[in-house]
């Protein structure tokens, strides 16, 4: 589609009514680093797609998206900081999903019905500042979903189905605004908080 333009650095296609991502959409497309295609009504995206860019910045929210593959994030994903599948459709994430993403700071799977994340899902991002993981019908956390995580400081399960929080699942040093409102919680627990307890400066908990 743009394999005539060899220069572009960003693309924003963002609120208007595409439904696919065809196959080496940006295949020549190597120095794209920002790409937003949020706002639309995108149902499938080619595996090969993004192949050949250098993408750090990945917006997709607000489309209809089913499922996210390895195949698509592989190709950027050591160079990818920003994702953000916001109020999509996805129902689960496959393991490891996201291994490789070393550069990660911000990841956004709010609004997805994804239900149960596995533990290790998280495990290959060192450097995560932000995760937003609110409104996806999850009613389970456990520390070794955050492993690791010594730049997290933000961290957002609100409108989840949580009773309560496993021991030490936020045990996270830099962690600064938790926000854990609108979910089923009737008593909250300091062994939950760990290292947290030094660092928080605001809990969001409205139910």
């Amino acid at each position: 589609t743009f394999e005539n333009c060899e220069f572009l650095y960003s693309i924003s296609l963002m609120m208007n009514r595409i439904r696919v991502i065809p196959s080496g959409a940006f295949r020549r497309n190597e120095y794209l680093a920002s790409l937003r295609l949020d706002g639309n009504s995108i149902q499938f995206i080619a595996p090969d797609s993004l192949i050949g860019t250098q993408l750090y910045s990945l917006n997709l929210e607000y489309n209809q998206l089913t499922s996210i593959s390895r195949a698509l994030i592989a190709p950027i994903a050591q160079h990818l900081m920003f994702l953000d599948l916001r109020n999509n459709r996805i129902a689960s994430l496959p393991r490891r999903i996201f291994d490789g993403m070393r550069r990660m700071y911000y990841l956004d799977l709010t609004g997805n019905p994804v239900q149960v994340i596995p533990s290790d899902t998280f495990h290959s991002m060192p450097n995560l500042g932000r995760l937003l993981i609110a409104d996806c019908g999850l009613s389970t956390l456990t520390a070794r979903h955050f492993q690791e995580k010594p730049f997290l400081w933000q961290l957002e399960v609100d409108g989840n189905h949580f009773t309560y929080f496993a021991p030490n699942v936020f045990n996270l040093p830099s962690l600064e605004n938790l926000g854990i409102s609108a979910n089923r919680i009737e008593m909250l627990d300091s062994a939950s908080f760990g290292a947290s307890l030094a660092s928080l400066t605001h809990i969001s908990a409205i139910s």
